[in-house]
């Protein structure tokens, strides 16, 4: 995560919208790791990622609104609905996979591959320690279900 949730769910409804895939749905996930009680943009992450998530480009806002079902809830419905055929692509922490898998314990296992990072395109799962936000900001999810521990 390197921006607050609210944000990134307006960059992605923009950026989907400014690349010409407005069907692409976009659910809110979880507002900060099942670790901690908040989510402050770290500095390194602002650094890297612009205050925005963005690289500091401003692009217009979407028309679109976010759908109303939870990203933990369509986790489940979609792990359910398409098993091992379900590539899920993941861009915050682990935090909103692990409320799945608690919330509907059978569905652990029944996803691959499973890619934790948007840009891991090629691969599944965390592969090398530069592998980084996904699991560091949501790390003790991702120790708590051999889904999503790194191999």
């Amino acid at each position: 995560m390197n921006e607050p949730i609210d944000q990134g769910v307006r960059n992605t409804l923009a950026i989907t919208e400014l690349f010409g895939h407005p069907e692409v749905k976009v659910y809110k996930g979880l507002p900060h790791s099942s670790t901690t009680d908040s989510f402050t943009v770290g500095e390194i992450s602002a650094f890297v990622h612009g205050v925005h998530g963005i690289g500091d480009v401003e692009i217009p806002d979407s028309s679109r609104a976010p759908e109303t079902e939870s990203a933990v809830d369509f986790i489940i419905d979609a792990v359910k609905t398409y098993g091992k055929e379900l590539i899920y692509v993941p861009t915050g922490p682990m935090t909103n996979n692990c409320c799945g898998f608690e919330e509907s314990p059978g569905n652990q296992g029944r996803n691959r591959p499973y890619r934790t990072d948007g840009r891991c395109s090629d691969r599944t799962g965390q592969r090398e320690c530069m592998d980084r936000s996904q699991y560091l900001a949501g790390s003790r999810s991702g120790e708590l279900h051999p889904v999503l521990r790194p191999p």
